[in-house]
């Protein structure tokens, strides 16, 4: 059996588990002396403070959060927040809200990896452990990063085993998608009132050339003279983000505006239009929107309860 190669990975756990200890310096009682905040409060220690008590699941066990009903603990919070209490400007209140949230994403992943089919086997959880394990110098190496890093075997196996199912939930999603780049020629012009924007598109509509208005009334000095020629760009890679947004969705010939900015109003017309095919690069960048975007529409379906700020 070929080893399944792990690639970096969006919102998983492991990216906050892997950080070995060593980096982190100093032991649990300096960290507490640096004005660390404390970890949430127990069922016993909130009634006391006056604060909320957590919920209880059917175990007697306190839970942070519900994704879906699946319940995610506190002991499974608390283990994983360890792991994360690196060096960092960082308050515990920014750090516990963001391993809160990557449990809740992670949590979600899995539910929809079921839906989708996705499954991982016990001897492809072995063949990384053993791949990880063998970057140890010798099992006492191995226990001690272990300890170290807040995990049990069994915590890290399952760690290792979200990994592989994000990754699989990843591939799919990307799997048949169109690796081509839409590039753009496109030009502008560039003005400071709404009425002046208006007064150059009448002129336009009138079979006014784009590059003589643009040589006369656009105040943007780097393209004017080139007639407000923008050159070629892909979507996302002007200063002007809203500029690229519009252009990709014109026909070449068509110009459309005024496009208010920070920068003023614009009147902007497609040029020229091509395909090309991604970089690996821009491939990668293109997954990782895909995925991202899947991620934030899987969220916004979701029932989520949080019980912890």
């Amino acid at each position: 059996m070929s080893r399944t190669i792990i690639k970096p990975g969006l919102l998983i756990l492991l990216l906050l588990a892997l950080t070995l200890a060593a980096c982190s310096g100093g032991d649990e009682s300096e960290e507490a002396d640096a004005g660390q905040n404390p970890p949430p409060a127990s069922q016993s220690e909130s009634q006391h403070s006056g604060e909320p008590a957590l919920p209880l699941n059917d175990d007697g066990q306190q839970i942070v959060a519900r994704v879906n009903e699946h319940e995610i603990t506190l002991s499974e919070f608390e283990r994983v927040l360890a792991r994360s209490q690196q060096p960092s400007p960082a308050s515990y209140d920014a750090v516990a809200n963001s391993v809160l949230n990557t449990l809740i994403e992670q949590h979600l992943i899995i539910q929809r990896a079921a839906e989708m089919g996705i499954t991982v086997t016990e001897e492809e959880v072995d063949t990384e452990l053993a791949a990880t394990r063998a970057l140890m110098a010798d099992d006492a190496a191995w226990q001690a990063w272990l300890a170290d890093n807040h995990f049990t075997e069994a915590e890290f196996r399952e760690s290792l085993r979200d990994l592989l199912i994000t990754d699989r939930v990843r591939e799919q999603l990307i799997d048949g998608q169109d690796t081509s780049i839409t590039e753009v020629r496109a030009r502008h012009i560039l003005v400071k009132s709404d009425d002046e924007a208006s007064a150059v598109i009448e002129q336009l509509g009138n079979g006014a050339s784009f590059t003589e208005l643009a040589r006369e009334y656009s105040e943007d000095v780097t393209t004017r003279d080139q007639g407000g020629d923008l050159g070629w760009f892909t979507a996302g890679e002007l200063i002007v983000p809203e500029l690229a947004d519009v252009a990709v969705r014109l026909e070449p010939g068509q110009f459309t505006g005024p496009l208010q900015t920070v920068l003023g109003y614009h009147i902007i017309q497609t040029v020229e239009v091509s395909q090309r095919e991604a970089t690996p690069q821009e491939q990668a960048e293109q997954n990782v929107a895909r995925f991202n975007t899947w991620l934030r529409q899987q969220m916004q379906n979701a029932t989520v309860e949080r019980f912890i700020n």
